[in-house]
């Protein structure tokens, strides 16, 4: 893959009539979508997820970017401005906003997510709450943002339209084409087509789903796939899906309503948005619900299992989520068995099959249903397909199409996709590993080069960041093992009897006499080899004996433990 080179000015502040596009995450991994975007006057973020750790980051909680760029102007930074409240778009803020409090724009869910994220934090920080189509100055009022609504798997999604001197930079979010979503609030079309009747300079476009034929089907498409599983299901339906998908929660309350099942809802932010939507009037149900609709999971057993919907987190297998805890039996009251169904209506982010495939065997172990191909579709998807993404470039039609959101096979799928319809390939360019571009208010514009990007492990109860070494050197023990290596030296630095060798997690254990004589022979006669100054000196003579270890372990076992000498006097 092209490597660009670095963009030595990176620290010096854009010019008069400059503005730099950097994308510090979100391309070339799904999640931590964040986009800076300065100029002489003016910086701001666009969206600041998180990316969530797999079995690869063992003890990481979340990975969040590498905010380098902010630190030559932390004193400059005008605000952040979200698109919408999915994790891998607001997961990070808590850890950027600690550093740099800065006022944040969003619309009202978006920011009701947000504001319990930072009160976990024990952040006080401004929200600005923004409606659809809103046109905000941002900072000295150099550059003016304007949300305009799109539809998503979460309500008051936008996407966010700046005007700037250099010219609009469209960026679309997370998007999709719904004719006729559940909350009847769709696309603004009509607006985005009078943006690109103004002229487009850039659009920054998802490319989640860019590999995906057609167009990406609309919400209601799941409702007779999921009414159907309802209706042949004589007992429990557990329903799992993102606690952030009210939409979905809709749909599923009101098919539990239309089959007279009542609701026990499993998971603490389920619970939590549920209520933030119905307060915010996005959660809308039908009059005359019976005053019991919604019960207490310790009370599940109280009602016929066919008459009962357990609506929980959990779609991805989370460790700690409600569908987790239940085929644990972690929640009093809720206890699965033959005849229950169990739904998962979400599509699996990229790395979570494996989590997933053991969870629905936990499930089929305890009797329940897992099989629902029968009813598909049981979920569709929040993102652009193809057709989507072209249509967006039809209406805009910018100078430039920077694809977002997305691995990099499929940043340069969609970059194809624009240069198929007629744009060049220097107007189609990859963002990906912190490139700029920059662009000038005469027209001009060019690559700049890189700035430093890259990702930050957090681990919560730990204040600083978790070094990347450290996550590797937990792999490497998960995997192969430690090996420690103890010699003493006496008086007049030479060694006193025999090295031992300690080992846990190693293939070969410690009681194999054999093996254990072989390393101990290594160390020795690696010791005895060494010269004097490197015997005396202490830093020197650790890092031989690791080494000398190393190559011998690697030759007979073909595995690569941490080493640890240890030289004791």
């Amino acid at each position: 893959m092209f490597q660009p080179e670095n963009f030595e000015q990176w620290q010096t502040p854009p010019g008069d009539g400059e503005l730099r596009l950097i994308p510090i995450g979100g391309l070339g991994e799904f999640g931590m979508n964040a986009l800076v975007v300065h100029t002489a006057h003016t910086l701001l973020l666009v969206d600041c997820g998180q990316l969530f750790p797999t079995e690869e980051q063992p003890g990481i909680d979340s990975i969040v970017p590498d905010f380098a760029y902010f630190e030559p102007f932390a004193k400059d930074i005008d605000a952040i401005l979200l698109t919408h409240g999915h994790e891998d778009h607001i997961g990070a803020l808590p850890y950027f906003l600690e550093r740099w409090p800065a006022p944040v724009y969003g619309t009202p869910f978006t920011l009701t997510l947000l504001a319990s994220k930072l009160k976990e934090h024990d952040l006080n920080i401004r929200l600005v709450e923004v409606s659809d189509y809103a046109r905000l100055s941002i900072g000295c009022g150099e550059i003016e943002a304007e949300w305009i609504p799109v539809t998503h798997s979460i309500p008051d999604s936008c996407a966010i339209a700046l005007h700037t001197k250099q010219g609009i930079i469209f960026h679309s979010g997370d998007f999709k084409f719904d004719d006729d979503p559940v909350d009847g609030r769709k696309t603004g079309e009509a607006r985005i087509k009078e943006i690109g009747a103004k002229g487009v300079r850039v659009l920054l476009s998802d490319s989640t789903n860019i590999q995906l034929s057609g167009r990406a089907p609309g919400e209601s498409m799941c409702k007779d796939g999921l009414a159907a599983a309802f209706r042949a299901t004589e007992g429990r339906v557990f329903f799992a899906t993102f606690s952030s998908h009210i939409h979905r929660v809709q749909t599923a309350l009101e098919l539990a309503i239309k089959t007279r099942r009542r609701v026990c809802v499993v998971g603490r932010s389920l619970e939590r948005n549920i209520a933030a939507a119905r307060s915010l009037g996005l959660l809308r149900l039908p009059n005359g619900l019976p005053d019991n609709l919604f019960f207490d999971a310790k009370d599940l057993r109280s009602y016929p299992p066919g008459e009962t919907l357990v609506l929980c987190t959990g779609s991805q297998a989370e460790p700690l989520s409600g569908l987790a805890r239940i085929l644990k039996g972690e929640v009093k009251g809720v206890a699965p068995t033959r005849g229950d169904i169990l739904i998962l209506s979400a599509r699996p982010i990229p790395g979570n099959e494996i989590p997933i495939s053991r969870m629905l065997d936990a499930a089929a172990r305890l009797g329940m249903e897992i099989s629902t191909e029968r009813f598909e579709p049981l979920h569709v998807t929040g993102h652009a397909h193809q057709d989507d993404a072209a249509q967006l470039i039809d209406m805009l039609k910018p100078e430039y199409v920077i694809p977002v959101h997305g691995n990099y096979r499929l940043l340069q799928r969609h970059a194809k996709l624009a240069r198929q319809k007629g744009w060049a390939p220097d107007k189609t360019p990859l963002l990906e590993g912190g490139r700029c571009l920059q662009l000038f208010s005469d027209g001009a514009s060019r690559l700049a080069g890189a700035v430093p990007v890259g990702k930050c492990f957090v681990a919560q109860g730990v204040e600083s960041r978790v070094d990347a070494r450290v996550v590797r050197d937990r792999l490497i023990l998960q995997e192969d093992g430690i090996i420690v290596a103890t010699i003493r030296l006496d008086k007049k630095g030479r060694m006193a009897g025999e090295p031992t060798i300690l080992s846990r997690g190693f293939v070969i254990l410690n009681d194999d006499e054999a093996y254990n004589s072989l390393l101990k022979e290594t160390v020795r006669q690696a010791y005895n080899d060494a010269p004097p100054e490197v015997q005396m000196d202490r830093e020197l003579l650790s890092e031989l004996l690791r080494q000398s270890l190393k190559r011998i372990i690697r030759k007979t076992t073909q595995t690569r433990p941490i080493i640890v000498p240890m030289i004791l006097e």
